[in-house]
């Protein structure tokens, strides 16, 4: 093979890797996250129960989009989806699927925890520090 060809292609490769625009979060308690401000951030919603605990997240910056999943006591269930509007067209593997603006929530079916994702409606930036901006409606 053409050794020109062979670098280009080395470089070509490392300039794709390096642009990987994303940051991996873990957290043990929500105190902790607090003080990584996360939540001034957009990158989680103020909504999540005060008992969150093993908080883990992937943040894609160029995208604008938050994956992840923390656990909560599950006496703190009820008052957590009471923020939340329902979307049971959303449910996958057990989970019941909620909504709070920009943010998906898969509640486990022992309601001891959730997955989430967070993704801004087309054209539109998270709207302020709680991670939101359209109130749950999608356009």
């Amino acid at each position: 093979m053409n050794p020109r060809l062979v670098t280009i292609l080395a470089m070509a490769s490392a300039l794709l890797v390096g642009c990987d625009d994303s940051a991996s979060l873990c957290y043990s308690t929500r105190a902790e996250a607090e003080a990584d401000r996360p939540f001034a951030r957009g990158w989680l919603p103020r909504i999540i129960p005060a008992s969150s605990r093993e908080i883990t997240m992937k943040n894609d910056l160029d995208l604008n989009l938050s994956n992840g999943t923390f656990r909560f006591v599950p006496s703190d269930h009820d008052a957590f989806v009471a923020h939340l509007t329902r979307t049971p067209e959303n449910d996958r593997d057990g989970s019941e699927a909620y909504a709070y603006k920009d943010w998906t929530f898969w509640i486990r079916p022992d309601r001891s925890g959730c997955g989430f994702r967070m993704r801004p409606c087309r054209g539109e930036k998270p709207g302020g520090p709680t991670g939101g901006g359209n109130g749950g409606q999608r356009r």
